[in-house]
Protein backbone atom coordinates (compact mmCIF):
# COMPACT_ATOMS: atom_id res chain seq x y z
CA UNK A 1 0.00 0.00 0.00
CA UNK A 2 1.23 3.46 -0.79
CA UNK A 3 1.08 6.77 1.02
CA UNK A 4 -1.45 7.63 -1.78
CA UNK A 5 -3.85 4.63 -0.94
CA UNK A 6 -3.16 4.85 2.81
CA UNK A 7 -4.10 8.90 2.73
CA UNK A 8 -7.65 8.18 0.52
CA UNK A 9 -9.01 4.98 2.72
CA UNK A 10 -8.21 7.94 5.78
CA UNK A 11 -9.93 10.87 4.29
CA UNK A 12 -13.31 10.37 5.69
CA UNK A 13 -12.28 9.02 8.88
CA UNK A 14 -12.68 11.27 12.05
CA UNK A 15 -8.49 12.70 12.85
CA UNK A 16 -8.65 11.73 16.31
CA UNK A 17 -9.78 7.80 15.56
CA UNK A 18 -6.97 5.85 16.99
CA UNK A 19 -5.03 3.03 14.88
CA UNK A 20 -4.54 0.18 16.09
CA UNK A 21 -2.29 -2.74 14.42
CA UNK A 22 -2.96 -6.52 13.77
CA UNK A 23 0.30 -8.75 14.99
CA UNK A 24 -0.77 -11.20 11.96
CA UNK A 25 -3.13 -11.57 9.22
CA UNK A 26 -5.16 -13.93 11.69
CA UNK A 27 -5.99 -11.60 13.98
CA UNK A 28 -4.27 -13.27 17.01
CA UNK A 29 -3.86 -9.98 18.65
CA UNK A 30 -3.63 -5.90 18.07
CA UNK A 31 -1.53 -3.41 19.24
CA UNK A 32 -2.44 0.24 19.14
CA UNK A 33 0.31 2.40 16.54
CA UNK A 34 2.68 3.88 18.91
CA UNK A 35 5.09 5.55 15.90
CA UNK A 36 6.00 6.36 12.44
CA UNK A 37 9.37 5.43 10.86
CA UNK A 38 11.25 5.46 7.75
CA UNK A 39 13.43 3.24 6.41
CA UNK A 40 15.16 1.72 3.78
CA UNK A 41 13.02 -1.90 3.35
CA UNK A 42 14.89 -4.94 0.96
CA UNK A 43 12.62 -8.03 0.61
CA UNK A 44 13.12 -11.24 1.01
CA UNK A 45 9.80 -12.92 -0.44
CA UNK A 46 6.82 -11.31 -1.13
CA UNK A 47 5.28 -11.08 2.09
CA UNK A 48 8.57 -10.39 4.41
CA UNK A 49 11.94 -8.59 3.97
CA UNK A 50 13.99 -6.48 6.33
CA UNK A 51 14.24 -3.08 7.06
CA UNK A 52 17.07 -0.41 8.13
CA UNK A 53 17.68 2.82 8.97
CA UNK A 54 18.34 5.32 6.42
CA UNK A 55 21.65 6.45 7.74
CA UNK A 56 22.82 2.85 8.15
CA UNK A 57 25.74 2.33 6.16
CA UNK A 58 25.11 -1.71 5.96
CA UNK A 59 21.77 -1.11 4.19
CA UNK A 60 21.79 -2.61 0.51
CA UNK A 61 20.26 0.27 -0.78
CA UNK A 62 20.70 -1.14 -3.66
CA UNK A 63 18.15 -3.76 -3.31
CA UNK A 64 15.31 -1.62 -1.41
CA UNK A 65 13.40 0.99 -1.35
CA UNK A 66 12.32 3.97 0.98
CA UNK A 67 9.11 3.28 2.84
CA UNK A 68 7.28 4.46 6.14
CA UNK A 69 6.85 1.95 8.78
CA UNK A 70 4.11 1.69 11.19
CA UNK A 71 5.14 0.50 14.69
CA UNK A 72 3.04 -0.99 17.18
CA UNK A 73 2.93 -0.15 20.91
CA UNK A 74 3.88 -4.56 21.52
Amino acid sequence: MTVKELKKLLSTEDDMTEIVMSRDEEGNGFSPLADVGKGIYVAESTWAGELYNEDDEEAPLSEGKKVICLWPTN
